[in-house]
C-alpha cells in the first residue's frame, strides 16, 4: 500500500509552483527600476521642494543589505542572498556552490590586502 502514497507524494511534488520573489524583493526591483530611470531627476526634485525629507534620507544609515545578510545561518543562506541580489531568484546547489567559493576566494583577497597594510604600516613605525 505504501506505493500509492509515493506516488501521490511525487504527483504532489509535481504541483508546487517554483518559489517566487517576496513582496519585499519585488518591491527592491520595482524601486531600483524606477531608479534607473528616474534616480536623478526625483533626487533633484526632493532635494528642492522637500529639503526636510531630503536630508532625512540623506542622513539615514543605509543598512538594507546588512539586514538580508543578518538573516543568514550558513554559507549556503550567503551564498543563496549573493546570487539573488543579482537577479538570480530561485538559485540551485550547484550555483550556490559557486557562490560560496567565489566568497571565499574575495574575502581571502580582502584578507590580504588588510595584511599588507598593516605590513607596511609596521614598517613605517
Amino acid at each position: 500500500m505504501k506505493a500509492p502514497i509515493a506516488n501521490l507524494r511525487s504527483k504532489h511534488a509535481q504541483k508546487q509552483k517554483p518559489k517566487q520573489p517576496s513582496l519585499r524583493e519585488r518591491a527592491m526591483q520595482a524601486l531600483d527600476a524606477d531608479f534607473k530611470l528616474h534616480g536623478e531627476d526625483a533626487i533633484k526634485q526632493m532635494r528642492e521642494t522637500k529639503v526636510d525629507r531630503y536630508v532625512e534620507l540623506a542622513t539615514r544609515p543605509a543598512d538594507v543589505a546588512t539586514d538580508e545578510f543578518a538573516n543568514c545561518n550558513s554559507h549556503e543562506d550567503i551564498g543563496r542572498k549573493l546570487l539573488q541580489s543579482i537577479g538570480f531568484s530561485d538559485p540551485d546547489d550547484v550555483s550556490i556552490q559557486a557562490a560560496i567559493e567565489l566568497n571565499d576566494t574575495f574575502v581571502n583577497g580582502l584578507q590580504a590586502i588588510h595584511q599588507r597594510a598593516q605590513a607596511s604600516e609596521g614598517e613605517m613605525n
